[in-house]
């Protein structure tokens, strides 16, 4: 499962994650997953938008390559036949961005 999905189904209380999936120890929390997750993916958060659309009604699927994040449908789309509404690209707004890789999101 992607981890934007762990932590959507965490903060809606509807996955509980155990250390070693042991039920005497620790579970672990929103913070404590984010932390881990951003190891290997530090645009994690920027991209956790993912929620915010989830939480509008839209139907969201995983972008494909490196830069498209998201495809988003409109509300009761049938994602299999249809296509997507929008494309998401999260940039983070502090930092600089190629011109090539502006072109390649156009």
């Amino acid at each position: 499962m992607e981890p934007i999905k762990v932590l959507l189904l965490c903060e809606r209380k509807r996955i509980l994650l155990l250390e070693n999936n042991d039920k005497n120890k620790k579970q672990h929390d929103f913070e404590s997953l984010l932390s881990y997750f951003t190891q290997f993916d530090d645009r994690l958060w920027y991209k956790y938008i993912y929620s915010d659309l989830r939480k509008q009604g839209y139907i969201v699927r995983l972008g494909h390559g490196d830069s498209m994040d998201f495809m988003v449908y409109k509300r009761g789309a049938d994602f299999e036949n249809e296509s997507a509404k929008y494309l998401i690209y999260t940039i983070f707004g502090g930092s600089p961005i190629e011109l090539r890789d502006l072109d390649t999101i156009s």
